[in-house]
């Protein structure tokens, strides 16, 4: 019997996403313009944030999109340093 199939002949179908991309990425940005530095955007905060909002989202929703991941990273690359780190001349 081939993969993805079950053995009643039936097709197995991945879970649905409980949200999609576009969702994620207009979390991603209020979130960003809410609180406006890179801490915020770590996945779990973001999951946080989505909840708090009424959206249904986990940490791991963000971090297995690459979509998401990207637009994570283009925005932290926007700020000169996080508030953990310190400037280097």
């Amino acid at each position: 019997m081939p993969m993805g199939w079950h053995g009643k002949g039936e097709r197995i179908v991945a879970r649905p996403s409980k949200i999609n991309t576009n969702e994620m990425l207009k979390i991603i940005n209020a979130c960003y313009e809410e609180h406006g530095n890179a801490t915020c955007l770590k996945c779990s905060f973001l999951a946080e944030y989505a909840v708090s909002h009424g959206v249904e989202a986990q940490a791991y929703d963000f971090r297995r999109n690459p979509i998401v991941r990207a637009r994570i990273n283009e925005l932290k690359d926007l700020m000169p340093f996080s508030s953990d780190s310190s400037p280097t001349a």
